[in-house]
Order: structure tokens, then C-alpha cells, then sequence
């Protein structure tokens, strides 16, 4: 669990930036909208997920 605040990508070069992390989502589903968070707490526990469709 992550808390801080967040904002949504908008600049199209923090977007391409953020496509090319090793990062997947809890559901596997296409996604289009990126956020960043700045972290003020971190805490948490390991959850298996299923594959991640392909975006294109």
C-alpha cells in the first residue's frame, strides 16, 4: 500500500517513460491512464496476479 499524493501523466514523454517500466497492473486489463504517486507511507504484502493482455 502506497499513500502520498497523486497526479495523473499528461506530458507525452512522462507517459512513453512510464510504458517502459516493468510494472503491471492488479487487473488485467488495458490501461491508458498513467498517475504518479508521491509516496509519504509505504507498507504491504506480496499479491500474485495474472497475465497482462496485450496493449496493441
Amino acid at each position: 500500500m502506497v499513500k502520498g499524493t497523486a497526479e495523473r501523466l499528461e506530458r507525452q514523454a512522462d507517459i512513453d517513460a512510464a510504458d517502459q517500466l516493468p510494472l503491471t497492473p492488479w487487473v488485467p486489463t488495458l490501461k491508458y491512464r498513467w498517475v504518479r504517486i508521491h509516496p509519504t507511507s509505504v507498507t504491504g504484502r506480496l499479491f500474485r496476479r495474472g497475465p497482462e493482455p496485450d496493449r496493441y
